[in-house]
């Protein structure tokens, strides 16, 4: 065991401090230090011989800025010329009562005084210049462009870094594939699906890259309008990719495949994966059971933020559209021997919407979403359906009915109704 007292540099001020133990000899023995961070008070580490009176173990020492008591000394009250706030400094060398000096950096003038034991503001800052008297420091500053205490207002954009959502995630099952479907051999539209995606800019110098990842290789291909539509609206990219063009590729093909958006926005890069897509050729018993709806956006999405300009993009769903509920409106007059005649009649098919079962992701695009599009289609492959003819049919949303949660599983059934757009199954009597 080792034993030391603290021998203070002015015991006037700060009495000496001791006797401490020590487990080991200490590295500063003999040394100017101070304890912990305060530099108002500096002692030296003096070993002394063995003693059983020690009051406790050495508190935690740095070593002093200075190298001798002497220089550690010059402690003075400063006086602000302009405000008249008062500041404690320890200064490297003895100043003179009453001069009045300039910090480098600041745009006042201090006035010296004694020191009476004041709370430390720390080591001063460095002395830039000397006057006789507090008006003739302030004249000085006038020369200086500090004087009009200028302030530059700036303003700082806010952006937020994209994160992932849970892509592919449900407690029940490991992931879930959104099918599409493409015709090698055909052009017609509803035997070739297509989904498009978005991003727009938070600063213009973001960059956004979309790139199709194929998942049995891990291979990536940039996005561009040979597979479909890449389009910037002001600060909106958006990318319509046909499946067709990725069938009929000769690297690409059929197969599982995800979109992912690399984006770098102030600086920060992060990488977003869309759900994951399985690409089939098509055929009547591969659509089976499933419906298309077509979107064509225009407008504002204010949650969004973005605004839109004849975005596209479709959704293959598993469901059932159709059992059409036919509406008769019809136009009577009444004739003065109280018999009716008819003056026009209208039809307006209602049609069902039933989904299977679907995780959130792919539940809330479709609700908050494409249904929200001026441009609604629906196109449905079921084989047991009544009607063959919901090909591209434009139909706008009138109902929803609450959809079906349940216990063991995260994902939703919806049951929507829907209307004709175009009514224009009518009869006038002329």
């Amino acid at each position: 065991m080792f034993y030391y007292n603290l021998i203070s540099c002015n015991s006037a001020l700060y009495p000496n401090l001791g006797p401490f133990w020590h487990k080991v000899q200490h590295s500063y023995s003999n040394q100017l230090v101070i304890i912990g961070i305060d530099v108002s008070k500096h002692y030296t580490l003096t070993p002394i011989g063995g003693s059983e009176q020690s009051i406790s173990a050495l508190p935690f020492l740095n070593l002093s800025p200075y190298t001798s008591c002497a220089l550690a000394e010059h402690y003075y009250l400063v006086k602000s010329c302009s405000t008249g706030e008062y500041r404690a400094y320890l200064f490297p060398a003895a100043q003179t009562v009453d001069d009045v000096v300039k910090f480098a950096g600041e745009c006042d003038t201090w006035q010296i005084d004694d020191y009476e034991g004041q709370t430390l503001n720390g080591l001063a800052p460095a002395i830039e210049a000397t006057y006789d008297s507090c008006s003739t420091g302030l004249q000085s500053l006038q020369y200086l462009t500090c004087q009009f205490g200028e302030v530059t207002d700036s303003y700082a954009l806010g952006v937020k870094i994209p994160t992932q959502a849970d892509v592919d995630r449900d407690f029940d099952c490991c992931f879930f594939e959104q099918k599409v479907l493409a015709s090698s051999s055909s052009t017609d539209a509803h035997k070739n699906d297509y989904t498009g995606f978005y991003y727009k800019k938070q600063t213009n110098s973001d960059t956004i890259s979309f790139k199709l990842v194929k998942l049995l290789d891990n291979t990536e291909t940039t996005l561009s309008d040979t597979y479909g539509e890449l389009k910037v609206t002001g600060a909106v990219t958006t990318m319509r990719l046909d499946w067709k063009a990725v069938l009929t590729d000769a690297v690409l093909g059929a197969g599982t495949y995800q979109v992912k958006q690399e984006i770098n926005v102030a600086g920060q890069t992060t990488e977003i994966l869309s759900n994951t897509f399985r690409l089939y050729e098509y055929s009547d018993a591969i659509a089976d059971k499933t419906v298309r709806f077509d979107a064509v956006i225009n407008g504002k999405y204010e949650n969004l933020g973005i605004d839109f300009n004849s975005y596209k993009t479709s959704m293959r769903l598993p469901g059932f559209f159709g059992r059409a509920n036919p509406k008769y409106t019809q136009d009577n007059i009444i004739h003065s021997d109280y018999t009716s005649r008819q003056v026009s009649i209208s039809v307006q098919n209602e049609y069902s919407f039933q989904s299977n079962l679907l995780p959130s992701c792919i539940t809330e695009e479709l609700l908050y979403f494409v249904l929200l599009a001026d441009s609604l289609k629906a196109t449905d492959y079921n084989a047991n359906n009544h009607d063959y003819n919901i090909i591209e049919l434009p139909v706008v949303l009138s109902e929803s009915s609450d959809p079906s949660y349940y216990v063991r599983t995260r994902k939703a059934k919806l049951n929507l109704t829907f209307a004709d757009k175009i009514k224009n199954i009518l009869k006038r009597n002329c």
